[in-house]
């Protein structure tokens, strides 16, 4: 899909047009697409590849695709991808999907360490925004942020995916800090109750 082809603004447009010239130098396929089964995604460990899907609303998917190239920058900086991170990624991942087994010893390791990894991209991505003044609300998007940060505790413990965005829950998104923490082990009061109902199958009407 072509950039000129989305109806955003000159800004906006030419932003991306350098993140995705920035990551094909480096050998990363990138794609931006309608049809995916994720907002988006940077992967490193099973090739490099960018994926980020594209709605009629920039408020939708804009905000993902620079977070997404914030893990771009993490892995060609080496902080959060080389050596042991790429393990960390790829174990946890599986972990999740369903495609090999961990002691729940193991499950917070990793959890831990992709927490650490999410917290660094999420504040590079408020940078990004502010750096480039982007029309993006950084108390609502840190609220977001905080919402998936703080699920990393309750992954741990379940080893899969919810099925749906923590901070698309209103109920969740109204309790999290338009801030971000030093620490994120303390489950804010009602979290866990309404994350773990995330994992329920929809009732059928």
């Amino acid at each position: 899909m072509k950039v000129d082809k989305l109806g955003i603004s000159k800004k906006v447009g030419k932003y991306i047009k350098n993140a995705l010239l920035d990551m094909i130098e480096h050998g990363v396929e990138v794609k931006l697409v309608k049809n995916y089964v994720h907002a988006g995604v940077f992967e490193s460990f099973d090739g490099l590849y960018f994926v980020c899907r594209i709605t009629d609303d920039i408020e939708d998917w804009f905000p993902i695709f620079i977070h997404e190239y914030c893990h771009f920058q993490q892995w060609k900086e080496g902080k959060y991808s080389l050596g042991k991170w790429e393990e960390y990624d790829r174990n946890f991942t599986k972990w999740l999907g369903g495609k090999i087994k961990l002691s729940r010893e193991k499950g917070r390791f990793y959890a831990a360490k992709m927490r650490a990894a999410e917290i660094d991209c999420e504040k590079r991505t408020v940078r990004e925004i502010k750096k480039h003044k982007f029309d993006i609300d950084i108390d609502e998007y840190i609220k977001h942020a905080n919402a998936y940060i703080y699920s990393y505790a309750v992954l741990a413990e379940k080893g899969r995916w919810y099925r749906e965005s923590p901070g698309d829950v209103p109920e969740i998104f109204d309790m999290m800090p338009n801030k971000f923490l030093t620490r994120y082990d303390k489950l804010p009061k009602g979290y866990r109750k309404l994350i773990e109902g995330l994992y329920k199958k929809k009732k059928k009407s």
